[in-house]
């Protein structure tokens, strides 16, 4: 009981702090986007995809970066806009 009490409680810090670090990370994430370094980006954010993977703000992010580059990195980006497209589908009625 105590364990399973304290990976709930673990678990909740790691929210929390992931939370406040993916403001962080887009802030960085911009500065190279606004420089037009998609590549950079993309490789600035794949260096935080182990932990963020599943976040929507990352994938969307992700998304976008894969999108704007040429080749392809188009459909590299289909799996991160469908994780946004998952989110937002209620399949409750199927």
């Amino acid at each position: 009981r105590q364990t399973h009490r304290d990976l709930a409680h673990a678990t909740k810090e790691f929210e929390v702090s992931v939370k406040q670090f993916v403001p962080l990370l887009m802030l960085q994430a911009k500065a190279l986007w606004d420089q037009g370094e998609y590549a950079k980006t993309e490789a600035f954010l794949q260096q935080h995809y182990g932990i963020l993977g599943d976040n929507k703000i990352f994938c969307e992010n992700m998304a976008h970066t894969l999108f704007l580059q040429q080749g392809d990195k188009f459909e590299e980006s289909i799996p991160y806009y469908e994780v946004l497209i998952n989110s937002h589908t209620d399949t409750s009625n199927l």
